[in-house]
């Protein structure tokens, strides 16, 4: 059997190799030779060896432990919550669990939901994971519930974090230190990503983890969780690289305009031999653990990293600390969830009050006047005699509207909210959701001009459309986010607008 049968839809994965060769494996305390063993297996996704090799990263020493605080901590969680309710942890990224399931069935997703909740259980000290779901939702393919504890439970154990990261800032300096990794291994990548003309290059970096795990096939995937949990998250920097530049092998004599939506959808449709991609991963010379903990620690990832661990509830420290800026309409569990939407790098400053209509007037000309200078800015409205309360996280100044000449602008961290009680939702941008290679109209992200303030575009209009009097607005489902209206009708009266900016 090369599947766990009981976690994944079978009808979604090739059936088993038949007639497979028995693979003699290497005994893992010869790290050496069984480095080489696994480097060189590329096994195809129906293998059963990985029954055997996965389950061989938990030591044997070890695993009746692991086994005991399994069964006790299921047998607890079950007894308070149906298996079909158990919570997620604070540490886990929600809305990243929809694409790291793979071909897990219900039964295996909440398999994979009560290993995360005995995680949080057994490792408090976890304020920030958001790899572990799909790692477990991978394990849980080939091996048991148990099992798949077992190893998640070897893997948090290991005091230099080589497979896991468990704080904010470990997960953020994990993520930076790509950036560092591609500077001084591939500096024709990175060059070509430079000439591409954005405004913030981490912006094309910030999700390069994503792009193995929500992107990447699964029979590639894998490859790469033979090797990651055999030699740790050095073996990510080398697909993601290697990844990086056969995208600019391909792309390399043009310029592409939409770059983000770009590499997921080159990401998704790869379609090279899986030996060819690890091969090239492994020909990277010189790229050790011992590089990486240098470069986790060099100036330039430390001056990149403004953000701070988070709490126990899982959102920056800051937050709890929010403080509702003084005349907003926003009530104090309204912020907090519009923070908890925020990029993770944002999330740690505070709400200023740069506009409202209760002080300011209505008056568009008077939003760009007292705003233009600030970057992000977050618009709130809320609508005359229904009270629905709404709005639009703008990442790029609005100044941007006079270089813009009429033009959209922005990017695609840019999302709209609703923030009604009971209906509470973020519309963030195709591009990141579904990595599609981006039509015009899914990326009209911002236009600002002197006839008003527009956000979102293509299909049946804007998102949101605020006139130049802040009267009469309106909201429709666009291409660029696929949103409902967001106030439930597609015309509104504005009661109250506000603008809120972000500080220190």
């Amino acid at each position: 059997m090369a599947y766990n049968d009981d976690a994944v839809d079978t009808s979604l994965l090739p059936p088993l190799l038949v007639g497979a060769a028995d693979v003699n494996v290497p005994d893992p305390s010869n790290i050496k030779l069984y480095k080489k063993f696994i480097r060189e297996g590329q096994w195809p996704l129906n293998h059963p060896i990985r029954r055997e090799i996965w389950g061989n990263v938990c030591p044997k020493h070890s695993m009746d432990q692991h086994k005991v605080v399994f069964s006790d901590m299921k047998d607890s969680i079950l007894a308070k919550c149906e298996p079909t309710n158990i919570p997620l942890p604070p540490f886990v990224l929600e809305d990243r669990i929809s694409t790291g399931t793979y071909c897990l069935n219900s039964n295996g997703v909440q398999n994979m939901r009560l290993i995360l909740a005995i995680c949080h259980h057994v490792y408090p000290d976890i304020t920030f994971s958001p790899l572990l779901p799909s790692i477990a939702s991978l394990l849980l393919h080939y091996i048991s519930p148990e099992q798949t504890y077992c190893v998640l439970a070897t893997l948090l154990e290991d005091k230099n974090c080589k497979h896991v990261q468990h704080t904010f800032k470990g997960f953020d300096t994990f993520r930076l230190t790509f950036i560092e990794v591609v500077k001084k291994h591939d500096e024709s990548s990175r060059s070509f990503i430079l000439r591409q003309h954005l405004k913030d290059i981490d912006l094309v970096y910030s999700d390069w983890v994503w792009w193995l795990f929500s992107y990447l096939p699964l029979r590639y995937l894998v490859c790469v969780m033979d090797c990651f949990l055999s030699e740790g998250s050095k073996v990510l920097y080398r697909v993601a690289m290697a990844l990086l530049a056969k995208y600019k092998k391909q792309y390399g004599s043009s310029r592409n305009p939409s770059i983000l939506p770009s590499i997921t959808h080159f990401i998704a449709r790869f379609s090279l031999p899986e030996a060819k991609l690890m091969s090239k991963s492994f020909n990277i010379r010189s790229l050790s653990t011992t590089e990486i903990r240098k470069f986790n620690t060099c100036p330039s990832v430390r001056s990149r990293l403004r953000l701070k661990d988070p709490g126990p509830s899982g959102e920056p420290r800051s937050t709890p600390l929010l403080e509702t800026p003084e005349g907003s309409l926003l009530s104090r569990d309204q912020l907090t969830q519009l923070w908890r939407w925020l990029p993770q790098r944002k999330a740690v400053y505070q709400p200023q009050l740069l506009f409202t209509s209760k002080l300011h007037g209505f008056s568009l000309q008077t939003v760009y006047s007292r705003c233009e200078c600030f970057e992000p800015v977050v618009v709130v409205v809320r609508a005359l005699g229904t009270g629905e309360v709404f709005g639009a996280y703008i990442s790029t100044s609005l100044d941007a509207r006079v270089r813009s000449q009429g033009r959209y602008f922005g990017t695609g961290e840019t999302f709209l909210f609703c923030l009604t009680e009971g209906r509470a939702t973020k519309y963030g941008w195709v591009g990141q959701r579904d990595g599609l290679m981006a039509e015009h109209s899914n990326s009209l992200f911002v236009r600002a001009d002197t006839q008003g303030l527009f956000v979102g575009g293509g299909g049946a209009g804007n998102g949101l459309l605020l006139p130049a009097d802040l009267d009469c607005g309106s909201s429709n489902r666009c291409d660029t986010f696929d949103n409902p209206p967001l106030p439930g009708s597609t015309d509104f009266r504005c009661e109250i607008i506000e603008v809120i900016g972000l500080e220190d």
